[in-house]
């Protein structure tokens, strides 16, 4: 057995163990991946589809050094500012949407059917799970469950999980900043192509700077997602979705556990790690992944941008 546990670092070291232990591995029947979450307890949960993901670094510059607020501020326009209007044109501000078509798909009427079986086993643990302070709401308050699903599976999302040139608090004085950096990772559907996402993306943000200021974007990871039909791409993971054998159906009964259920978790890494691995050794042309409950999505479970 060969355990992979870089976690969120990308699995820096798997391909070599990969390839120096390929005699000794074969040709695997069953690769396991553990990390994709679950819904519950009572059964397994199988993954129907991942999403893609474009993380970047967003640079806005207008001075070559920070200046005095008290002279400077109404002449020098400010770069957080400009980076709020920037991202302004990808996400909607006040619906928390993305906007651009392009970053959106149909979403298949299968998944769609999956989802709202999905929701109703779950029931409102998909939203409860998250640890919001008094008073806050997910992004759709009064969408039905399923809406919910789809919105981490098969919508895209944008998030900034960083920034720069911003000094903390406690020190931070009267200081026009001469620039801005945020990171920001957008999740994609699982069937839209992320190296072109990454180029609208680029686009989008770089097009026409606000007031002159310089605008650059530094991609920093660009990864597609998955989806098990209708995804002809190359390095596309492959998930077997057949249904369980008898001989795994008589397990779960012997577990006490529910017959499993598709599902479509939010994390890429583990999965893609696992078939490009398998890829790079030439070992399988798709890969069936199951998906044991060892993590049920909790306000403890690791957070992931």
């Amino acid at each position: 057995m060969l355990f992979e546990g870089c976690e969120e670092s990308g699995s820096r070291d798997l391909p070599y163990y990969m390839d120096k232990l390929s005699a000794r591995i074969g040709t695997p029947d069953l690769i396991c991946c553990l990390d994709a979450g679950c819904g519950n307890y009572e059964q397994l949960w199988m993954t129907t589809s991942l999403r893609g993901n474009v993380a970047v670094n967003l640079t806005v510059e207008v001075m070559s050094e920070g200046a005095h607020s008290g002279t400077s501020s109404g002449i020098v326009p400010s770069s957080f500012r400009i980076c709020r209007e920037l991202l302004s044109r990808v996400e909607d501000e006040r619906s928390g949407l993305v906007v651009p078509p392009q970053f959106h798909v149909e979403v298949p009427k299968s998944r769609v059917e999956q989802t709202e079986i999905a929701a109703g086993i779950l029931g409102d643990i998909v939203v409860r799970q998250f640890p919001f302070v008094e008073g806050a709401h997910p992004v759709a308050k009064d969408a039905p469950i399923s809406e919910h699903v789809l919105a981490r599976t098969w919508r895209p999302a944008l998030s900034v999980t960083g920034c720069d040139g911003l000094p903390p608090t406690r020190v931070a004085g009267n200081v026009m900043l001469p620039s801005t950096k945020l990171k920001m990772s957008m999740r994609l559907p699982p069937t839209l192509d992320a190296t072109q996402a990454a180029q609208s993306l680029e686009a989008i943000l770089t097009r026409d700077p606000p007031q002159g200021a310089r605008v650059t974007l530094e991609k920093v990871a660009v990864g597609n997602g998955g989806h098990p039909s209708g995804d002809s791409r190359p390095d596309a993971p492959q998930m077997d979705m057949a249904p369980p054998s008898p001989q795994a159906k008589g397990a779960l009964r012997f577990a006490r556990w529910r017959e499993p259920f598709p599902t479509a978790p939010g994390p890429l890494l583990p999965v893609v790690s696992c078939a490009a691995c398998a890829r790079r050794m030439g070992l399988m042309r798709g890969l069936s992944c199951a998906l044991l409950p060892l993590q049920a999505g909790t306000r403890h479970s690791r957070p992931s941008g």
